[in-house]
């Protein structure tokens, strides 16, 4: 049977629908509510002002989908290939595009939070004790929601800007977006770590951007050469793997 791409409309329903249920998985964490305004405190109980959290991702959710679907085909990005998913190819593309690289994201990760554990011991440990992510959160909305938010909306968006102004869709232009959306993807942890740590110093907020920016240059590799499908693989099996990690060093 042939496969048959779906339509930018069923496209950006689909992502929408994925996305909303990573957003969703947002209810499951106990978010550090310390840093925030006392008067914020006063006035909302705790299940409102998780709500009030999720606003926002919701809102860039859709902008992002809105983007992604009207300009990937534009800039020659895709979801997937259905060749990729052939009975025969399917194992063997999942792991080595994105169990594997996921992996290898993950690695990159230990070793910089191994490094700024030395580095700032005291700050690191902050983040630590007060970080809670669940496990749906971090696979659903880690994995899926900000896959569709980093790459699929804004590197999408990055790349078609870029080829816009220099006239060309040249490698560099996707490494240049790449880049970029990783840079940012890193700092749009930033808000998160200033509810954990109320004045955080340069060196954690160095060690924030780049140990999430590395891991970005990954995903954004894969949707470019492989699809967005493999970068929401990769991202998710990075998560599985820092799980384990924190497991058997808990042990």
């Amino acid at each position: 049977m042939t496969y048959k791409a779906p339509t930018k409309t069923q496209t950006g329903l689909l992502l929408l629908l994925a996305g909303l249920i990573g957003v969703a998985s947002l209810l499951t964490v106990d978010f550090p509510t310390k840093n925030l305004p006392k008067a914020m405190l006063e006035k909302f109980p705790p299940m409102q002002l998780k709500l009030l959290m999720l606003v926002n991702p919701l809102l860039l959710l859709i902008i992002s989908v809105v983007i992604g679907s009207l300009l990937y085909r534009k800039v020659a990005l895709f979801i997937f290939r259905g060749a990729d998913f052939e009975s025969g190819v399917a194992v063997k593309n999942i792991f080595s595009r994105g169990v594997l690289p996921g992996a290898i994201a993950s690695l990159l990760i230990i070793c910089v939070v191994m490094l700024f554990q030395r580095l700032i011991p005291d700050e690191f440990s902050q983040l630590v004790d007060d970080h809670s992510m669940t496990i749906p959160a971090r696979l659903l909305y880690g994995g899926i929601t900000e896959e569709i938010l980093m790459r699929f909306g804004l590197m999408t968006l990055f790349i078609w800007l870029l080829s816009l102004l220099f006239h060309t869709k040249a490698a560099v232009i996707y490494w240049v977006a790449i880049i970029g959306a990783a840079l940012l993807f890193g700092a749009g942890h930033l808000p998160a770590m200033r509810l954990m740590v109320a004045h955080p110093s340069a060196t954690l907020t160095l060690y924030i951007i780049l140990a999430n920016a590395l891991a970005g240059v990954v995903f954004g590799w894969l949707y470019w050469r492989y699809g967005l499908v493999f970068a929401i693989i990769a991202h998710a099996s990075a998560h599985i793997v820092l799980l384990t990690f924190d497991l058997i060093k808990g042990y």
